[in-house]
């Protein structure tokens, strides 16, 4: 089963203009999802919380939009040369209650969900752009007159600008064209990250009636002029400029401006509770104004102190969906949280692991309580031979992800790594890394990058007294990255050095991509002693940088896989320590490395779905399950140790038996 999900949107400033092309709007995603479960089965069932009933492909009237998105899908994988098969897909998480909207962008998520679900299923992934175009398509073909910034936000999750493009010249396309020829013509669009650079709290307030978007929409637009269009495009170019550099002060003059256009359109916009909350901000460090279709709908506020947030709180019906902080809103940041919501979405139809098939033993040598799980490397033993790895800090939801993780790895024993510690080598306040002084018992490593010279490392030792420090080497990612890493040269002395200089065990980690056998040579040679091979299957750092750019998404695929990587290293097993990571999913996962000679097993995208899906206490139980999994897994292949398990047979199938042979 594949799971994915869509978020919703709000206008910050912008409608109605959006409507005309070449127009502008910044638009918020907003955390409230739709999600959705697909899997092939023998007939197609679709089904939908917003009904109490499920359908097949067969035209029905309160499925057309889910069923005409399914449709064009079926013509974009024809054109790959793929053919729609019989699935099984749910969809929960309704934006909308007992026929009321909540205003935020109900339709555009459910066609952007479908798409997301179907391209899942069949392994296919594909850059924002390309999502935008299709999604915009369903609509388009459907005779929709939106200006489709509902997809432009969707598609991007994030705080956006968006330039719109002329709707009925694409719409004559698709009419006299093939979808294949459509998507990749130049449309006229733009969808641009705004990145604030400030402090504030952005609330939100839905006055629970229902949006206007028919007849009074309709009286809205014919009062549209050039001059309106003129001055909304102007307020919105100033208004991002003022969020870029900061500027609170101009950020709530081009707010109320935005305002002030829309009432000029109609003074209806603003219902007696949206002018309350209106009213509120004048008199405070904040703004608000209607948001969308106004009329009952949705209102926003941004508010620049303490104070002022708690003042509007009061005012109606208002709830808080983000908090933003200096820190949370520089470079590194955002993408340190961008890296776990794309490491959280993305799936891959072909697993290495799946490739090798264990021998079963039928006659038990060993009692269950007679396997030993303990295991060596890094210096030390370990009790079990798995640990949580690398993955996040830097920011408020990584701060909330280490803290959980941590007390995970505490309860059940293991190692936990944290992510790269650069984020806190750049921010001395940077405290989301700071896990063990409330955890006295955890066994704690941490992370650095290879293209920071051994004084960083020696610092980063310092600060985190860790028993252990992967040093990780992500030559694509950075490649991938616009704002990455372009000088490579001084890696290999980087290395020389921390071999020599750091006072704790050092480990060479790959991220994702399989560390190749002349890297461990070259490292080895110049002191390194414990590698994570790290393969492709799990957290793919091509996926996500490409989700963050959208430049070369043909290379999601780069690298080797887990397992391969790990058979290329057989030559090594009994000279380095092994370690692999990458798409490990289960025990049974785990012992499959381990018979191939790997010390220990790190899982990182595994863990963190656990972790954002259930309570900490939940997770502990699970982890906890997993260690008597290992022990039952060992018994039945006759393996009283974890050395034993090199002497078990196994079967490779598939692109691994074909590497095999070929090595």
């Amino acid at each position: 089963m594949i799971a994915v999900k869509t978020c919703g949107k709000l206008y910050w400033a912008g409608e109605y203009a959006i409507l005309e092309p070449g127009q502008l709007a910044l638009i918020k995603a907003i955390p409230i999802y739709m999600k959705a479960e697909i899997a092939f089965s023998e007939n197609y069932r679709i089904y939908s919380d917003m009904f109490d009933f499920a359908v097949d492909l067969t035209p029905n009237p309160d499925y057309s939009l889910i069923q005409e998105t399914i449709a064009l899908v079926g013509d974009f994988l024809a054109n790959r040369g793929q053919t729609l098969r019989p699935f099984s897909l749910e969809i929960r998480g309704k934006m909308e209650r007992e026929g009321k909207k909540f205003g935020l962008g109900s339709s555009g998520s459910v066609v952007v969900l479908v798409i997301k679900a179907l391209l899942a299923l069949y392994g296919l992934s594909v850059n924002s752009e390309l999502l935008f175009k299709l999604a915009s398509a369903v609509l388009l073909r459907r005779g929709d007159n939106g200006s489709m910034g509902d997809l432009a936000c969707i598609v991007a999750e994030d705080l956006v600008l968006y330039q719109s493009f002329d709707r009925q010249k694409i719409a004559a396309w698709l009419k006299e064209e093939s979808l294949a020829t459509v998507v990749e013509r130049d449309w006229g669009f733009s969808i641009s990250h705004v990145q604030p650079a400030l402090e504030c709290d952005f609330l939100v307030g839905w006055t629970k009636q229902v949006a206007v978007s028919s007849q009074m929409v309709q009286q809205i637009k014919q009062n549209i002029n050039q001059n309106f269009l003129t001055f909304s495009k102007a307020t919105v170019s100033a208004l991002v400029e003022a969020l870029e550099q900061g500027n609170a002060e101009n950020i709530i003059e081009q707010l109320e401006t935005a305002s002030q256009l829309l009432e000029g359109l109609s003074p209806n916009i603003y219902t007696p509770s949206l002018r309350q909350l209106k009213e509120a901000s004048q008199d405070l460090q904040a703004v608000a104004k209607s948001s969308g279709a106004g009329g009952g709908d949705c209102g926003i506020a941004l508010s620049f102190d303490v104070q002022s947030t708690e003042t509007l709180k009061t005012v109606g019906p208002i709830w808080g969906l983000s908090s933003y902080t200096k820190k949370g809103l520089d470079m590194t940041t955002n993408r340190k949280d961008e890296h776990i919501r794309y490491a959280l979405e993305q799936k891959s139809s072909y697993n290495s692991f799946d490739e090798v098939e264990l021998i079963h033993s039928s006659l038990p040598l060993y009692d269950l309580d007679e396997i030993d799980l303990t295991t060596e490397f890094a210096g030390r033993k370990w009790d079990f031979p798995f640990y949580i790895n690398a993955m996040t800090g830097g920011s408020d939801k990584g701060r909330e992800i280490n803290q959980k993780l941590s007390q995970v790895a505490e309860a059940c024993g293991i190692l936990f790594v944290t992510g790269s510690y650069s984020a806190a080598l750049k921010d001395p306040t940077d405290d989301s890394f700071s896990v063990k002084s409330s955890r006295p018992n955890l066994l704690l490593g941490t992370n650095i990058g290879l293209d920071k010279p051994v004084e960083l490392g020696l610092q980063t030792v310092t600060e985190m007294n860790p028993l252990l420090l992967q040093v990780h080497v992500n030559v694509m990612q950075e490649l991938l990255m616009p704002e990455g890493e372009r000088k490579f040269r001084s890696w290999q002395s980087h290395l020389a050095d921390y071999s020599k200089q750091i006072p704790v065990p050092i480990i060479l980690k790959e991220v994702g991509f399989g560390m190749d056998v002349k890297t461990i040579e070259r490292a080895y040679e110049l002191g390194v002693r414990t590698f994570d091979l790290s393969g492709r299957g799990g957290t793919s750092f091509a996926y996500i940088e490409n989700r963050r750019s959208g430049q070369r998404d043909y290379l999601n695929q780069w690298g080797q896989s887990t397992m391969q990587a790990l058979l290329n290293a057989q030559d090594w097993k009994d000279k380095v320590e092994l370690l692999v990571s990458g798409g490990v999913r289960n025990p049974l996962d785990m012992i499959k490395c381990l018979v191939l000679g790997a010390k220990a097993v790190g899982l990182s995208r595994t863990v963190l779905e656990l972790i954002e899906s259930y309570s900490v206490e939940e997770v502990i139980g699970i982890v906890q399950g997993w260690e008597e999994d290992l022990r039952l897994i060992m018994c039945a292949l006759n393996c009283a140790t974890i050395a034993d398990l090199q002497s078990v047979d196994y079967i490779l199938y598939g692109k691994l038996k074909e590497a095999k042979d070929q090595m």
